[in-house]
């Protein structure tokens, strides 16, 4: 009984610990960070689609976010047009994963770091986002208007009673 226990206990954290990988992909922290050892090599890499696509013939750039950084991913127009939202302030992007070759120093793209993919697939389907409007602040501006044009009226009335004078 106490072998199955300490057995399924291993399990477990076996288990758990590998749900909370990134399913092989690394992270583009630790991949600009390593850039001479991942140069020329096929990585992985998982994160939200930010920014605009720039469509240039039959390929096309995105950047990718994933909490630790942003890297530019160079992928067919095709791969590009599945891309639903793209981050921004209105747009939780969806998230993607690449598979692609990694360069350090592009020379096809002006020595950009970057990567060429040659598969995206998208994870999650991005989501807008709502942003209400706090009626505390628009309140507290209203105030300090009303504020600040009466500070304007007293200040011009000084200054013809001045003038009077």
């Amino acid at each position: 009984m106490h072998k199955k226990l300490v057995l399924s206990t291993i399990l477990f954290f076996i288990l758990f610990f590998a749900a909370q990988t990134n399913s092989g992909a690394m992270s583009i922290n630790n991949l600009i960070e390593n850039a001479k050892s991942y140069d020329g090599k096929n990585v992985e890499i998982k994160g939200e689609a930010i920014g605009d696509t720039m469509i240039r013939g039959k390929y096309g750039w995105i950047n990718i976010w994933d909490g630790t950084g942003a890297i530019g991913v160079w992928t067919k127009k095709e791969d590009l047009e599945k891309i639903q939202f793209k981050g921004n302030y209105k747009n939780r992007g969806d998230t993607i994963k690449v598979i692609g070759t990694f360069g350090r120093s592009c020379s096809e793209h002006g020595g950009d770091t970057d990567i060429h993919a040659k598969e995206i697939f998208i994870v999650n389907i991005g989501h807008k986002i709502e942003h209400p409007i706090d009626l505390r602040k628009v309140m507290w501006c209203a105030v300090l208007f009303i504020v600040v044009l009466g500070l304007i009226l007293f200040n011009y009335s000084l200054s013809k009673i001045a003038e009077k004078r």
